[in-house]
């Protein structure tokens, strides 16, 4: 450091009061890291200019006062150092909790759950939330702790949690969605809607994870075929059926031949049990909004 830099300096420090003296060197002290020893706060205090008097006083603010163990009234003073650590954690925890929104807000499947929940007017997809309130069997199982935990809990399992969203297209004026559902069971199913009318979903009876092997899904064998065999094939998601073109290539003369889906029916019996039933659905034919 130039001489100039030290007269910058001085008169940097000389013109601050002793308060902010402390939280300023408390400050610089934690953003260094490390632990934080009588020595090396020592350090600090000299480093400071122009000389000043009160160092002790200003090392036992930093450092606080430990408790005297004989005195059971003496509960000891913190430091500026702790307080200023509380702080910098609690700024460092929002800046990373920042990032990680960002980071979560720009991921595919965010963006595909927020434009699902938009079109088919579901909540966003959110799993089960962790309990804020902590129980523990020191409180004692009559402790209305426990109690107040139990009912938030039962609530949270009853909250809708919305769909999960794996694939987006549209047809024409109408949005075509590839979503899992949670509650209250789980199945895999194509949703259409035309603008804010009524939603026609269609459950699958495997567990595709794109839209792709949601269309062989529910084209079956003569659709998977097809594609082997390097034929077009069309998917006609409103009107819930599959076109192959056949063009002359092998026995199958030259013709558009069309595929009635093989999906699933939902099944949901007293006791709130889910069962996927086999069914085949032909395009005339729609099913109820769920």
């Amino acid at each position: 450091m130039s001489q100039r830099e030290r007269v910058l300096d001085a008169l940097a420090w000389s013109g601050i009061t002793e308060k902010a003296r402390i939280a300023r060197l408390a400050s610089s002290l934690i953003r260094q890291g490390g632990p934080h020893t009588q020595a090396s706060i020592k350090d600090a205090i000299r480093e400071t200019a122009p000389p000043y008097g009160r160092a002790k006083h200003i090392f036992q603010a930093l450092y606080g006062t430990p408790r005297d163990p004989n005195d059971e009234d003496d509960k000891g003073v913190e430091g500026e150092i702790n307080r200023q650590r509380e702080i910098f954690d609690c700024r460092q925890k929002e800046q990373n909790d920042w990032a990680g929104w960002l980071n979560h807000r720009s991921r595919r499947a965010t963006r595909l759950n927020y434009a699902y929940a938009a079109a088919f007017d579901r909540p966003l997809w959110e799993p089960n939330r962790e309990c804020p309130i902590v129980w523990s069997w020191e409180m004692g199982y009559d402790s209305p702790i426990r109690k107040a935990q139990y009912a938030w809990e039962c609530e949270e399992g009853k909250r809708d949690k919305g769909d999960v969203c794996m694939g987006l297209t549209h047809q024409g004026g109408y949005v075509v969605c590839l979503a899992k559902s949670i509650a209250p069971c789980r199945y895999t199913f194509v949703a259409t809607r035309l603008r804010k009318g009524p939603v026609v979903r269609t459950p699958l009876r495997d567990c595709p994870v794109d839209l792709s092997e949601a269309a062989v899904s529910f084209g079956g064998p003569k659709v998977l075929s097809a594609i082997a065999k390097g034929k077009r094939v069309k998917t006609d998601w409103v009107g819930r059926r599959s076109f192959i073109h056949h063009d002359g290539s092998d026995y199958e003369e030259p013709k558009i031949e069309e595929v009635s889906w093989s999906a699933a029916e939902l099944q949901i019996d007293d006791l709130g049990a889910c069962r996927l039933r086999h069914v085949v659905i032909h395009g005339d034919i729609v099913s109820p909004a769920g």
